[in-house]
């Protein structure tokens, strides 16, 4: 009895291992409805294909053949070029598919209205990608999908999903990868994202030409990679609000804003405090051409890479960056028709690289840009701003006794339109021009590890005040102000506590200024 027992045993496993193990490691193109239908005639025990597979027929109608496949190894594509799926109605058949282990993609289903038949889909190991399905409303079916391990793409421009209306189905996978939401003409918001926190890569969201707010993405709280609404190919026609972004507070890249032609401000992006990578908003292959305030980034304090305005020919001033401290890369403000104000930047101290102020008809002054650092200024551009007569401000002035690098001052107004005019316009205000101590300052020693000594000589009683600052313009030492009277001065300061690097002073009298570097060993 034990012996019948265990040969039964022994036959139920071996039948299982042929009914159940891998099959088609070489993967499988089916092109006719006939082909489907005999699949499990001709691989008989076949549930985990480990190959690709291809669906692609122009009379292929249902997928019922299928319904044995559990798992498919590599990747998944069902449509695409040449042949299209005319018939295809429905993915049922597919009901008992729970992983692919590699890029999925579902393309150019032209009677295709929603995704029921996924189910039971888990998991995609690469990318996610829906487009040209002509048909398709909504994403019914992918309400078990938790993750994806690539990209998911919804949509592409030039072959978006016309008729899509709704992300519902969707329950807001982990995405590793990218997230693009593109082309689709006739989606008007982001819902069935709401559950959705992070995106791996970048978010992009462009050609979207029903979209009209972000409503969707309220639980987003972190983009690994660069947030783009719009692009340079793209724009989002009637985008009027960025709602939906309230939760947002990391951008791992860029924050690109271009060619959104109804947007009139940033609100929605208050839970910013800084962007990692770059700040662009508009410039010369995109404008936000109804954009007349930056409000919604308010709360921004350091841009880590450049700073691009331009081509936003409603924006007048730059209110919603008040609060701006540092921009690790260059400043241009560009080709902004109805700017007139610069003042909201006065509480930025530094750029890493060129400060360029270009083609801003409208702009008169640069009063805000007085508190940046002269020395993190390399090059200057202050170039074809027809109205500009005002540039003698103390950040110009600073730079331009000791340029760091090259100066462009040209075809603005009188008064500024070169660098003479403005040296002669700082004198003319009182902005003094650094240069008038340097040669009556002794600093020593230069480079040192500790004490410096700051020697000077003065003619006549002068209020005096010394500031340091570091390679990025931020303020780390002041030395109170006080009165001197006429002769041989000294001042020391001890840099011990400093790391090592590169820093600049700024030693001030009643009517001098000198400016140099300095080197912590």
């Amino acid at each position: 009895m034990k012996k019948l027992i265990l040969t039964i045993a022994v036959v139920l496993m071996c039948q299982c291992f042929a009914f159940c193990q891998g099959c088609l490691p070489e993967g499988i193109t089916f092109t006719t409805q006939e082909q489907i239908d005999n699949f499990q005639t001709n691989y008989p025990g076949c549930t985990e294909i480990e190959g690709d597979v291809t669906i692609r027929g122009t009379n292929i109608n249902n997928l019922n053949g299928l319904s044995v496949l559990n798992l498919i190894g590599g990747y998944f594509s069902i449509g695409g070029w040449p042949d299209e799926n005319y018939l295809l109605t429905s993915l049922t058949g597919l009901d008992n598919l729970s992983s692919i282990g590699g890029e999925f993609r579902i393309d150019r289903n032209n009677a295709l209205p929603n995704l029921t038949g996924l189910e039971s889909l888990t998991s995609i190991g690469g990318n996610f990608c829906l487009w040209s399905n002509d048909a398709m409303t909504c994403l019914t079916g992918l309400e078990s999908l938790a993750f994806i391990g690539g990209g998911l793409q919804i949509g592409n421009i030039g072959s978006g999903n016309p008729a899509l209306t709704s992300l519902t189905g969707m329950q807001s996978p982990t995405i590793d990868g990218y997230l693009v939401i593109a082309g689709n003409d006739a989606l008007s918001n982001l819902t069935g994202l709401e559950s959705m926190t992070s995106v791996g890569g970048d978010l992009i969201i462009c050609g979207n030409n029903a979209l009209v707010s972000l409503s969707g993405l309220e639980g987003l709280t972190s983009i690994g990679g660069s947030l783009y609404i719009g692009s340079s190919s793209c724009g989002n026609q009637s985008l009027v609000s960025l709602t939906g972004l309230e939760g947002l507070s990391n951008i791992g890249g860029d924050l690109v804003i271009l060619q959104n032609y109804v947007l009139t401000s940033l609100t929605g992006l208050e839970g910013l405090t800084s962007i990692v990578g770059s700040l662009v908003i508009g410039n010369y292959f995109g404008s936000n051409p109804s954009l007349s305030s930056l409000e919604g980034l308010d709360n921004v304090i350091s841009v880590g890479g450049d700073l691009f305005i331009g081509y936003n020919y409603a924006l007048t001033s730059l209110s919603g960056l008040d609060n701006l401290i540092t921009i690790g890369g260059l400043l241009s403000i560009s080709a902004n028709d109805a700017l007139t104000s610069l003042s909201a930047l006065e509480n930025l101290t530094s750029v890493g690289w060129t400060l360029s102020i270009y083609v801003n008809d409208a702009l008169t002054s640069l009063t805000g840009l007085e508190n940046i650092a002269d020395s993190s200024i390399n090059d200057l551009i202050i170039s074809d701003n027809f109205s500009l007569s005002s540039c003698a401000v103390q950040s110009i002035c600073d730079y331009l006794a000791a340029p760091n690098g090259t100066v462009t001052i040209e075809n603005n107004a009188p008064g500024c339109n070169s660098e003479e005019e403005v040296e002669e316009a700082c004198l003319s205000v009182g902005v003094p021009l650094p240069g008038s101590l340097q040669t009556e300052v002794n600093i020593y020693p230069n480079p040192t590890g500790g004490i410096l000594n700051f020697g000077f000589r003065i003619s006549e009683c002068q209020r005096l005040s010394l500031k340091i600052y570091d390679a990025l313009g931020r303020e780390v030492a002041v030395l109170p102000d006080e009165m001197l009277p006429a002769g041989e001065h000294s001042i020391e300061w001890d840099m011990e506590a400093l790391p090592a690097g590169i820093y600049s002073f700024r030693l001030q009298t009643d009517s001098r200024l000198s400016t140099g570097k300095l080197i912590k060993l």
